[in-house]
C-alpha cells in the first residue's frame, strides 16, 4: 500500500490472502494513516506487515528491527473473518525517527 500519494486506502480481500508481507509505504512527513481491509465470505489473512520510507526501505524503526510496525499490545491484528466484514487499520507514522504505529478496530458491517 502506498501512502505517499494520499493517507487513506482500501484493500479489497476477496479471492485471496496475503501470505507474504504486506508493506505499507509512508511519504517523508509524519501524519496519520487508515487502511479499510475488506473481507469476502472466507477467512482472508495478511501473514506480516512491514514499514517502508518514502524511498521503499525498510523504516529504521528508531534503530529498533528494521521494517517492524509497533502494534498496540505487542501483536500483530487477527483480521475478523465473515463476509463483507470491514476492519480499519490505523498508523501513526513518525517520519523523523522512521517509527510505524498501528492501531486496529475490527469487524464493522452493516446494522
Amino acid at each position: 500500500m502506498d501512502f505517499t500519494d494520499g493517507n487513506k486506502a482500501h484493500l479489497d480481500m476477496t479471492g485471496g490472502v496475503i501470505s507474504g508481507t504486506l508493506s505499507l509505504k509512508f511519504p517523508t512527513v509524519s501524519g496519520n494513516f487508515l487502511l479499510v481491509v475488506e473481507q469476502d465470505g472466507s477467512t482472508r489473512t495478511i501473514a506480516n506487515y512491514k514499514a517502508l520510507d518514502a524511498a521503499g526501505n525498510d523504516a529504521n524503526n528508531d534503530g529498533g528491527t528494521a521494517g517492524d510496525i509497533r502494534w498496540a499490545g505487542g501483536t500483530e491484528p487477527d483480521l475478523t473473518d465473515g463476509g463483507n466484514k470491514r476492519d480499519i487499520l490505523s498508523f501513526y507514522w513518525d517520519a523523523d525517527e522512521e517509527v510505524c504505529y498501528g492501531v486496529v478496530s475490527l469487524a464493522f458491517e452493516a446494522a
